[in-house]
């Protein structure tokens, strides 16, 4: 009993001291130090602005196709009446693809043929009417009219057979776009059509890919990068998965249009084992101007929509205008003003909380 009595004060007194030290702890956690709290100004946190980096690099994902590549097509409408090639399949310049049935084709042929035909017979008719005529006029049994006018029918008939050939070379070169056959050596990529299908004219039926030019990637860039970027211009690619790096060149730089990227075309180095379809990255780097790193707290708005910036000056909070620039994780780049009487500059100290309640001039107390 006595040994109870002899240690419950102590556990009381170790526990009333624990409290006492967890109180003063949360106090001075809740608290601005006494030296602070006598100051004026409104209570605020900084941070240093830093300077930007002096390069730039983006990663700008793409595609690997081949530099040679098309969407066969027929020039006229009809059904598909057969499909000689399958998916994958290696082809050669003039090998044929598929047909295309057109019940109008076959009968223009023919009609332009039998023409040709006919007109040939009317001219040889017209020949042996020309001679024979010649000779009677050279025994005065004809007048010179009537030889001029077997003359005239014999050479319009030339005219005819001439405009009739002409017709039956047409027919026959529309006619032969009912068979579709490969431009160039290469791969079928794709089948767009099977037998049975109809046909629009010039709608793709294969998508070929060339063996002879090479490989290349498209990326696309916002236009302030791509004004700084130059025809032949080396630059680093990676693939998607990282297992696999190389060089590429850039070879065409596309302008940019209202709300949409530049286009660039990036030439692949030869015999680099990239494939055809992979994805990759293109890693473009760049020189940037110096410019300035803040907080994205730091940044707050004027009345008007003006980004602005505090910073403080002897105890003072400045408000300085802002155009914002790119991302860098939590911090934003500041452009540089050229209009401003006041920027902002490596080393200066801009606030990142308190600002909502503050106007330029104010006093202010940093917190540590």
């Amino acid at each position: 009993m006595n040994d109870i009595r002899h240690h419950y004060p102590q556990q009381a007194i170790r526990f009333t001291v624990l409290a006492l030290f967890m109180l003063l702890a949360t106090s001075g956690c809740d608290r601005e130090p006494a030296e602070f709290q006598a100051r004026p100004g409104e209570a605020v946190r900084t941070a240093t602005a830093e300077a930007s980096p002096e390069t730039s690099r983006l990663r700008l994902p793409g595609t690997v196709r081949p530099v040679q590549r098309t969407q066969a097509a027929f020039l006229q409408p009809g059904y598909l009446a057969t499909r000689e090639v399958v998916r994958g399949e290696q082809v050669s310049r003039g090998q044929l693809l598929a047909t295309l049935q057109n019940p109008s084709l076959s009968p223009a042929v023919d009609s332009a043929r039998a023409r040709v035909a006919e007109l040939e017979e009317q001219l040889a008719q017209a020949e042996r009417e020309l001679t024979r005529a010649e000779r009677l006029a050279g025994t005065n049994a004809i007048s010179e009219d009537e030889l001029d006018r077997v003359r005239s029918r014999r050479d319009s008939l030339v005219q005819s057979g001439k405009q009739a050939r002409a017709g039956l070379e047409e027919s026959l070169a529309t006619f032969s776009d009912s068979v579709l056959r490969a431009p160039f050596d290469g791969q079928v990529m794709t089948i767009h059509a099977e037998p049975g299908d109809y046909i629009p004219a010039g709608q793709p039926v294969f998508s070929l890919a060339g063996d002879e030019k090479g490989l290349e990637m498209e990326i696309h860039l916002p236009g302030r990068t791509a004004a700084k970027l130059m025809i032949g211009q080396v630059m680093i690619i990676e693939a998607a998965d990282g297992l696999q790096t190389g060089t590429a060149v850039l070879r065409e730089i596309g302008l940019a249009e209202q709300g949409r990227p530049a286009p660039a075309i990036l030439a692949l180095e030869e015999g680099s084992g990239w494939r055809s379809g992979q994805p990759v990255h293109a890693m473009v780097d760049f020189a940037e101007a110096a410019g300035l790193l803040v907080p994205l707290p730091a940044l707050s708005s004027s009345g008007n929509g003006q980004a602005m910036v505090f910073v403080v000056d002897s105890d003072t909070a400045t408000s300085v205008p802002v155009t914002t620039g790119r991302l860098f994780g939590n911090r934003v780049e500041i452009l540089a003003r050229d209009q401003e009487t006041r920027s902002i500059e490596a080393g200066d100290q801009v606030i990142i909380a308190g600002q909502e309640r503050l106007s330029d001039g104010a006093l202010v107390r940093v917190l540590p």
